[in-house]
């Protein structure tokens, strides 16, 4: 959604992004494929989770253009923190 409320749009390659944190250069976000699921179907009260696959990156997209990029890639599952301002 924009700074004024308006209707939200997808913006490319975001499918799966994770642990959004909105920055002055755009939204870096942790990404991973999903191959399968673990769990029971989504019409059961068992909860159904998807088991994330390498490759592992933090990428930055760019809200105004649409444009995801990669900015780190990993074949090991990672978490990340920002520190400051």
């Amino acid at each position: 959604m924009d700074e004024a409320g308006g209707a939200r749009r997808p913006i490319a390659s975001t499918a799966w992004a994770m642990d959004p944190h909105w920055l002055p250069e755009g939204i870096l976000y942790l990404w991973s494929a999903s191959v399968e699921w673990q769990g029971e179907g989504p019409s059961t009260s068992t909860s159904v989770v998807p088991i994330m696959r390498g490759p592992f990156e933090i990428r930055l997209a760019d809200p105004s253009t649409g444009v995801s990029r990669t900015v780190f890639e990993s074949d090991v599952a990672f978490r990340f923190v920002i520190v400051g301002n």
